[in-house]
Order: structure tokens, then C-alpha cells, then sequence
């Protein structure tokens, strides 16, 4: 929700009093919520490759977040520390083309190695992004909250459904 309130900020910033709103992936997630906080902001709203929010069901959301939250920790204590993992070249493009949901040529996994790979001091490959901003952490809701969200963004002359609900 941080990332919602800093797309507030924005339109703020740029006294922009609405806006049409692209989102891909996690900005569509966030465009879903903008659009549901603030319906008054977004004039359009259009996802691409976007799930809907998490859903998870109320005995379990405790445990569901306990469990992102202890992933993040553990991955900024791996990624702080000065021990990062270092590959050869080789093993990196691997975990490029295997890492993602979707295809990747190795064309095009050599052209993200340029801007996401460093060579080391003992001649291996470490990324160089933050790899925390690798690990999920979405607001999870429960069904009647998961409903109330995607009642809010759609328009009465689209039908829609999701968990065979009909809007």
C-alpha cells in the first residue's frame, strides 16, 4: 500500500487532479487500488499481464504475511552482508531464463545481463539490483474483501467476473 500512497504523491506533485492509468504486472495490482481508494483520480485504467490483488482466506492471513515477511528479512540479511552469491557467466544467464514465469530468449536474457550483472573481485558475476524487490509482499484480503476491490473499478457496461462472481 506504501507504493499506492506514492502514486498519490505523484499525481500531487504534478497537480494533476486525474490521470489515465497504464500498469503492468505489480502496476496494475497498484492501479487496481488506486482506482478503488480514489476512483476520482483514474479517468481510465488499463492492466496489462496483471493479476487480480492476493487473495487468502481469513485463518490463514497471519500466517501467509508472517511467512512474506520472514522472506524479505532473509533476503536483505543474504544481500546486505559483503558473502553475495557470485556465479560464473554461465549459471547467471541460467537463473535469468529460469527465474521468470514466462519465456525468455537467451538473446534477450543477455541483453538484461548487461545492465544487471557486475563482475566480482574473485572473476564471478553478482546482480546488481536490489534482490529485494524480488520478494512478494502484497496485501493479502480475504473474499468479501477481494470482492469489494474489484466492485469498485468496474464498469456497469463490461461484464466481468472473478471467482465466479458476476459484475
Amino acid at each position: 500500500m506504501d507504493y499506492v500512497l506514492s502514486l498519490i504523491r505523484v499525481l500531487d506533485h504534478l497537480q494533476w487532479k486525474s490521470c489515465y492509468y497504464i500498469g503492468h504486472s505489480l502496476g496494475g495490482q497498484l492501479g487496481l487500488y488506486l482506482c478503488s481508494l480514489w476512483p476520482q483520480r483514474v479517468k481510465k485504467l488499463v492492466l496489462l499481464d496483471t493479476i487480480g490483488p492476493s487473495y487468502t482466506r481469513t485463518d490463514s492471513y497471519l500466517s501467509h504475511n508472517r511467512l512474506l515477511l520472514d522472506n524479505i528479512l532473509r533476503t536483505e540479511e543474504q544481500f546486505s552482508s559483503k558473502n553475495r552469491p557470485v556465479y560464473t557467466y554461465k549459471e547467471a544467464l541460467d537463473r535469468i531464463m529460469t527465474s521468470r514465469f514466462g519465456h525468455l530468449t537467451e538473446e534477450a536474457a543477455k541483453i538484461m545481463m548487461k545492465r544487471s550483472l557486475t563482475k566480482s573481485s574473485d572473476n564471478g558475476f553478482i546482480f546488481t539490483p536490489d534482490q529485494r524487490l524480488k520478494v512478494p509482499l502484497t496485501t493479502l484480503l480475504n473474499e468479501e474483501q477481494q470482492l469489494q476491490v474489484c466492485a469498485t473499478f468496474v464498469d456497469t457496461k463490461y461484464k466481468y467476473s472473478f471467482m465466479d462472481k458476476q459484475f
